[in-house]
């Protein structure tokens, strides 16, 4: 996996997901609101998101989600 790119995985997976947010997590006050988590792809049985800096690049970086649905 290439570095600020993350593979969610639901296990068991939802028979049908309804909603998916993510958000990055800063302990301190040095967090930009330009750093960021793009949802790439979202399925029943994972969500693909990519973090990032606030110069657009792909960093490793912590990060909270939310996952909604109907459960098999």
């Amino acid at each position: 996996m290439e570095t600020g790119r993350y593979i969610v995985v639901f296990d068991p997976p939802f028979k049908d997901i309804h909603g998916f947010s993510a958000t990055q997590i800063y302990s301190e006050e040095q967090g930009s609101t330009l750093d960021n988590v793009v949802v790439q792809s979202i399925e029943n049985g994972q969500v693909q998101v990519k973090t990032g800096d606030s110069s657009g690049h792909m960093r490793d970086r912590e990060f909270t989600f939310v996952a909604y649905g109907e459960v098999a």
